[in-house]
């Protein structure tokens, strides 16, 4: 029985510059790389949105 593959996008193909656009890899289900860039991703996402909630309103005169 073949092993279940996932293709993810790398962090530049979600927004960042920090990698070649568009660019995706494929890993094993079961492979630990998987659940730790599914929880990097998952960090990053609570991170910003903590920083959007956090933000100081810019107060106008």
């Amino acid at each position: 029985m073949a092993e279940a593959m996932v293709t993810v996008a790398t962090a530049a193909a979600m927004g960042r510059r920090t990698a070649v656009p568009g660019l995706t890899m494929s890993a094993p289900l079961s492979s630990p790389h998987v659940l730790a860039m599914a929880q990097d991703v998952a960090a990053g996402a609570l991170r910003e949105e903590r920083e959007k909630r956090q933000a100081k309103p810019i107060r106008r005169r």
